[in-house]
């Protein structure tokens, strides 16, 4: 500081030079008085950007509350001005302010002493990094206002990851229980190379808080190389209050014990500016990332977790959009993403919009749980799938999202065959899909159909994994692809299909209410094929009168369907191919229009009891009919309807051993 530069400064204004120099505008224009109320105005700024109530924040408020009283009482009864002033400056002679200030100034090393300018051209980055390297353990590093420029000083190795070498601006390492408290903004200057603006590399019971980082240079590159801040090999540090824009990441953990990013933001202006995920966890154990938002649109994950143990995902927002914008930007993105053997994880309360993959949990992940987020506009609001690395995910858990993909993300690929899913599974084992709502809300103009949920084998299923899908306790709405043309299909609530080689077994559908309040269905509201061990339970169709059926089983065997209530369809069930067959304790309110309610085509051992068969507002050919099928029992089931048995066999393709007894019919 070059003391010259001021006139006349006062013993106050010197003071408040050593102890605030971040404060310096219009010095020689302003009274001590007015100077004092910006040092207040500067405290109250730091309390609130770090948004932390610990003994630092305690003793800096108190300070600054002592001295504002001191002032007041000795001026209670006085309002002239160069009273106020000599005492200030008095106060400064003394030793008055230092002994009160030196509360607010404990342990703290301050940026400014050791000579960054914050002005947004001079390059600060030697300076900042000597101050960190005077940091002692329990110690503050204070960055003030201002606008400070960073170039590239070195490169580092991630080794608790990636072994993948890149380049830093700043660095702390091997400090422990340290504080950053930050109220300026960093500028990274690309000029010459990529670099991460800041990392912490084996640092322990540490926090950085209020961290700011803007970009207006068009950012081309993502990956590693480009974040604001890195976290590597560190255990319990807190990264909170974070801002960054237009650079790669915002904040990426390595190899960490007990690390979390906490409210952080983001964002960028312009789809130019490459981004990274914005927010990530690779590796490591107990990790968390919570209440952050994210506008930007990544094909890895805006939110990715990447190998590691035991870590969340939490409270958190993004979208795959500008910021203040509902257009999508890359329509191949990807929201929150679980991958590569990540064990343990949670993803609850989060939001995400606009992606292909809202929720993505893929290659090999075990015991991962999706509870109780929200999925709109995306092509796949959640999947559960094989990945890049082959290999299923294994015991997930999808409870209680609400997914609505309205329409999709504009994305013309299909996903199994189908445009637009609202959970989508792939060679899982043990996979638990349980009281979500799934409903595609009415967009004007779309075309895109939408199928509920979709649960499929691939070429690379194997015998080990390819078992255990439970979906129970959802809520479909297929108020699907709502265009205006006549032609306009509606797809399936759920589909589970094996293949010839190898089954999907133990199928569970339980519990679930399928809405559809329209008619003109082109495919059953549930399509099974190739599947063993199914259970069809205690479902609730609700839908007027429709052309075509509700449960529909191609290829299947040891077969459940039981306690439904399905209204009045054609062909309300359909069979073709299966064996070892219970069909019992149905609602159903018969066909109509001359079809058949329950069909059974090249059909085995079948027992159809219990069932209660309402008659249609018009006739029907008949409750049962069978086609080329052997050993057939119809028992113990209620029908009104015109027709004196229950079952009527196809005099073309006539079945054998079929027998009916102690069925009720009226009339």
């Amino acid at each position: 500081m070059n003391k010259f530069e001021y006139k006349n400064l006062t013993p106050f204004k010197w003071f408040v030079l050593e102890n605030f120099p971040f404060i310096e505008a219009d010095f020689d224009a302003l009274t001590e008085w007015q100077i004092f109320c910006k040092i207040g105005k500067e405290i109250n700024k730091i309390i609130d950007s770090q948004n932390v109530v610990g003994s630092e924040m305690e003793k800096f408020s108190q300070a600054f509350i002592e001295l504002k009283n001191y002032v007041d009482t000795f001026f209670e009864n006085l309002d002239v001005q160069d009273e106020i002033n000599n005492k200030l400056n008095e106060m400064a002679e003394d030793g008055t302010l230092d002994n009160i200030f030196s509360k607010l100034f404990a342990n703290t090393v301050n940026i400014m002493d050791f000579g960054a300018k914050g002005d947004g051209v001079t390059d600060d980055s030697a300076s900042i990094q000597n101050a960190i390297n005077s940091l002692k353990d329990g110690e503050i590093l204070f960055i003030p206002n201002g606008n400070y420029k960073i170039t590239k000083q070195g490169t580092y190795t991630i080794e608790g990851y990636s072994g993948a070498t890149v380049g830093y601006g700043l660095i702390i390492e091997n400090k422990n229980n340290i504080k950053i408290n930050c109220l300026g903004t960093f500028t990274p200057d690309y000029t010459n190379d990529a670099f991460n603006l800041f990392v912490l590399k084996n640092v322990t019971n540490s926090e950085i808080n209020g961290l700011k980082g803007v970009n207006d240079i068009y950012n081309t590159t993502g990956g590693y190389n480009k974040s604001l801040l890195h976290i590597d090999i560190c255990t319990n540090v807190k990264a909170n209050n974070l801002y960054a824009k237009n650079i790669g990441s915002c904040c990426l953990i390595f190899a960490s014990k007990d690390c979390t990013i906490l409210n952080s933001k983001y964002t960028r202006t312009d789809i130019n500016h490459k981004s990274a995920a914005a927010f990530g966890i690779y590796g490591g154990n107990y990790c968390t990332i919570d209440k952050c938002i994210g506008y930007g649109g990544t094909n890895d994950g805006d939110i990715s977790v990447y190998t590691g143990i035991n870590h969340k995902i939490l409270n958190c927002s993004i979208k795959n959009s500008l910021e203040n914008s509902d257009d999508i930007l890359q329509a191949g993105a990807q929201g929150i993403c679980i991958d590569a053997g990540a064990q343990q994880c949670i993803v609850s309360n989060s939001n995400v919009y606009g992606y292909y993959y809202g929720i993505d949990v893929k290659s090999n992940t075990n015991n991962i749980v999706v509870n109780s987020n929200v999925a709109t506009k995306c092509k796949c609001g959640i999947a559960v799938r094989r990945g890049e690395i082959n290999a299923p995910a294994v015991n997930t858990i999808v409870s209680n999202n609400i997914i609505a993909p309205n329409g999709g993300n504009g994305s013309t690929s299909l996903i199994g065959g189908y445009e637009t899913i609202g959970i989508y599974l792939q060679d899982t084992y043990q996979a638990n899909i349980n009281g979500n709502n799934i409903a595609n809300d009415y967009y004007a103009g779309s075309t895109s159909d939408f199928v509920g949920i979709l649960s499929l084998n691939s070429a690379y299923s194997n015998e080990a994994f390819d078992y255990g899908v439970n979906i129970v306790n959802n809520t479909i709405a297929l108020n699907t692809r709502l265009g205006t043309a006549s032609s306009t299909s509606y797809k399936p609530a759920i589909i589970v299909k094996g293949s010839s080689s190898l089954n999907n077994k133990y199928v569970n559908i339980i519990n679930n209410i399928i809405k559809n309040p329209l008619s003109n269905m082109t495919e059953y509201s549930v399509i099974c094929e190739y599947c063993t061990s199914i259970n069809i339970k205690n479902n609730m169709f609700t839908r007027k009168y429709a052309t075509t059926g509700y449960i529909q089983m191609n290829n299947c065997k040891q077969i459940n369907i039981s306690s439904n209530s399905l209204p009045q369809a054609r062909d309300t069930i359909i069979l073709n191919d299966c064996s070892n067959i219970i069909i019992n304790d149905n609602n159903i309110q018969g066909a109509g229009e001359y079809h058949q309610t329950i069909i059974l085509t090249n059909c085995n051992y079948a027992n159809i009891s219990g069932n209660n068969y309402i008659k249609p507002s018009s006739g029907e050919s008949a409750i049962i009919y069978t086609n080329s099928c052997n050993h057939i029992n119809a028992s113990n089931n209620t029908a009104n309807t015109t027709i004196n048995n229950i079952i009527i066999d196809n005099n073309s393709s006539p079945s054998t051993n079929i027998t009916q007894d102690n069925n009720i019919i009226w009339k």
